[in-house]
């Protein structure tokens, strides 16, 4: 479990034996409230997965959403904001220190200065772009080390979602878009 300080105290099974074609549980309840990176490790193949619940009390929640694993940031990558709602941005650097930059994309298509964001190795952070942008649409990120992103949308006081850095296009230049359906 990695934090803005870095590793997490939390008394979890050093190992989760999971059986082939099999899944396995570990209870996060212990943590408080907050941001956190989860790192998996395994010497076998795993998909890895977190279940968020919006609000104080899981049982008057309205919403879940599920927190699948992310890719790492391969030089540089664009990730767009959610129309509705807040999108922050978790940044994990789990094996060295990183330094990522984010260029925000306003409503009018303008790239705002860019930030600088620093994660110690071992540790995570969390970027939001409304803090650099009002009307931020997206944000462009470009690193040289390997960094982990997703982001994190909260909506309304119960609402929440989670998406994933998307896989980088290797050996191209620009980013990929598609129109119509």
């Amino acid at each position: 479990m990695l934090g803005k300080d870095g590793e997490v105290a939390a008394s979890f099974d050093d190992n989760l034996a999971v059986s082939s074609n099999a899944t396995g549980v570990q209870s996060l309840k212990q943590l408080a409230s907050g941001y956190y990176t989860i790192v998996v490790e395994s010497d076998a193949p795993v998909t890895a997965a977190v279940r968020m619940v919006r609000g104080s009390d899981p049982k008057d929640s309205s919403d879940t959403a599920w927190a699948a694993s992310s890719n790492v940031l391969a030089g540089t990558q664009a990730m767009p904001l959610s129309a509705n709602g807040t999108g922050k941005f978790a940044l994990a650097a789990v094996d060295s220190d990183s330094t990522v930059e984010a260029t925000v994309v306003g409503k009018n298509g303008k790239l705002n200065k860019a930030r600088k964001l620093a994660i110690n190795a071992g540790s995570s952070i969390v970027f939001d772009p409304k803090t650099v942008a009002d009307d931020a649409q997206a944000v462009i990120f470009s690193t040289d080390a390997n960094t982990y992103i997703g982001q994190l949308t909260l909506g309304s006081e119960r609402s929440i979602a989670w998406a994933a850095m998307p896989q980088a296009n290797a050996g191209r230049d620009g980013i990929v878009v598609n129109i119509g359906g």
